[in-house]
This record gives C-alpha cells, sequence and structure tokens, in this order.
C-alpha cells in the first residue's frame, strides 16, 4: 500500500506543478481588449486608441465604447492597422459601437481602431471610457477568452490664475524702498491677450465690480504668452509713495475686478512700500541726540 502511494505521489506531483506553471502563463497570453485613460481642456479634442492584443487566429469583433455624453462626446472613429472598422456613433445615448471582421485571421497584438473623444463639460468632470465586448471571435467562429481594460476621460481642472509682485531680477519681492521700480509676472491667464495691470490701494475685501484706480500714474497693458503667462514686467518706476498696494489683472479690460481676475493679495497685502533706512535712520538719531542734550543740561542744572 506504501509503495502504491508512493508510485501515485509522484505521478501526481508533476503533473500539478506543471499545472501550476501553465495557469500564469495562459494567464500572460491571454487576450486583451482595452482603451488608455485620456484626457483634454473643454471644447479639445484627443485622439486614443482601441487595442486588442495577444489573439491567435482572430477574424471578427464587435466592441461597445460607453462614456457619458455630457462629459465626452466621441467626433469620429478612424480604422486601426487590422482593416476596415464600420461603426455607428450615437452620442444621444452615450455609446459607439465598432464591428470589424475578415476572413483571413489575425494574430498578434493590433489597434482595432482610433478613437476621437471631445471634451464637452465643466473643468474636473471625469467619464468611464466602458468597453463592452460583444463578440470577439477567430475564424473558426469560436470565442476568444479575453480580459478588458477600461479608461476614464478626465477635464483638467482650470488652473489658477496668479500675479506677483517682483524685483528686476524676477524675484519674488512683497518690500520695496521708495527708490525701488516695482514689477510683477503672472501666470495661468487667458493665452494670447491683452489685459491690464493695475497697482491699486490695498483691500482687504475686493467685490465683483469694484472698480480700479491706479496709483503709478498709468495701468500697463500687456499681451499674454501663448502659455498665459506675463514674463518680468515694471509696473511701477521710482519713486514710490509709502504705502499698501495690490496688484490687479483686469483680464476683460472693462476698468473693475471681476471674479476670477487675479489679485496680488487674496488674504493679505501684495507689496509694501517703505522709506529707505537712511530717511527713518537720521530723524530717529536726531531725536535720540536731542533727548541726550536735554538730560545733560537737566544734570548740570543739579
Amino acid at each position: 500500500m506504501k509503495t502504491k502511494g508512493k508510485m501515485i505521489a509522484r505521478i501526481l506531483i508533476p503533473v500539478i506543478l506543471v499545472g501550476m506553471l501553465l495557469v500564469p502563463l495562459a494567464a500572460a497570453n491571454s487576450a486583451t481588449v482595452s482603451i488608455p485613460d485620456a484626457s483634454a481642456p473643454k471644447g479639445e479634442t484627443v485622439t486614443v486608441p482601441i487595442n486588442i492584443a495577444n489573439v491567435d487566429n482572430m477574424c471578427g469583433a464587435n466592441i461597445w465604447l460607453g462614456y457619458d455624453k455630457q462629459v465626452v462626446t466621441v467626433e469620429k472613429v478612424e480604422d486601426g492597422n487590422i482593416g476596415t472598422v464600420t461603426y455607428n456613433i450615437n452620442n444621444n445615448a452615450g455609446k459607439t459601437k465598432m464591428v470589424w471582421d475578415t476572413t483571413e485571421g489575425k494574430t498578434g497584438s493590433f489597434v482595432f481602431a482610433h478613437i476621437t473623444l471631445k471634451a464637452v463639460g465643466d473643468p474636473g468632470d471625469t467619464s468611464p471610457l466602458d468597453l463592452d465586448v460583444k463578440e470577439l471571435y477567430d475564424c473558426d467562429l469560436k470565442d476568444i477568452m479575453h480580459t478588458v481594460a477600461d479608461g476614464e476621460f478626465r477635464i483638467p481642472p482650470t488652473p489658477t490664475a496668479t500675479v506677483t509682485s517682483s524685483n528686476a531680477a524676477g524675484i519674488e519681492t512683497n518690500t520695496f524702498e521708495l527708490s525701488d521700480d516695482v514689477y510683477c509676472y503672472a501666470e495661468n491667464l487667458p493665452a494670447s491677450t491683452d489685459v491690464d495691470i493695475y497697482v491699486v490701494a490695498n483691500k482687504d475685501v475686493w467685490n465683483d465690480g469694484d472698480g480700479l484706480t491706479d496709483v503709478s500714474g498709468v495701468y500697463e497693458t500687456k499681451m499674454t504668452g501663448s502659455d498665459g503667462s506675463i514674463a518680468n514686467t515694471k509696473i511701477w518706476p521710482a519713486p514710490l509713495t509709502e504705502g499698501e498696494y495690490d496688484i490687479v489683472v483686469d483680464t476683460n479690460q472693462n476698468g473693475k475686478w471681476n471674479t476670477g481676475e487675479p489679485i496680488d493679495s487674496d488674504v493679505d497685502v501684495g507689496f509694501t512700500a517703505i522709506p529707505e533706512f537712511a530717511t527713518i535712520a537720521i530723524p530717529v538719531a536726531a531725536i535720540i541726540g536731542l533727548f541726550v542734550l536735554i538730560r545733560r543740561r537737566k544734570q548740570k542744572q543739579k
């Protein structure tokens, strides 16, 4: 009995080990249907592939793509590298259907179709890119076992527009002497657009529609770059006037601050202009000297 048991064990153990090795190998080589994640700013488009990988003698596929029509729509479907794809785009239903077949089997990995997606939602919105593989079969009309990898479409959040006070070297600076020039730089503004830059008296609270009165003599008009930036720009040449100030970029050039337009001081003072040290030191020294002189005279009188 013991001998028979050992013989059975000797037979079963190799079989089990071979089976364990073949399972992950089969999984690694199984067919996959996938679409990558994608993103585009509102109103813009992006093209992504639907991929079919690791197929053997494939002769047909029927694939549906589902999506949130409030966030993204399909603009067009173009053939991949396996031949002509017949398709129907129904953005009202948030569904695009695609069918392909051939009499010549395909083995390997392929691009099934190229899908052009358009962002129609708002910044920050997302939508699943849900692949529903209705059919995937070989030339013997047998189903091809496969896995599916869905994607996600995202509309990036709108970056916050900013403006920053700086010195001539483009280094952020919040305190200036009266003999200094004031500069600023800005980011994430509307691209390739004329904007007005105001230096105004500091306000702790800004309300939509507040008027803008420039204290530097005249506001600056600059065109933003293609990336929505303004390079380091002189906005108030010396001499300055002592005080606390904000910098406002009037993006619609209406002479008012409107919600969303950048201010150099969201929670604090944009920058401060102060007298030079010597201007302060001399009067202070004079006061101290006078105090000492008066004290000495009193001591002599005693």
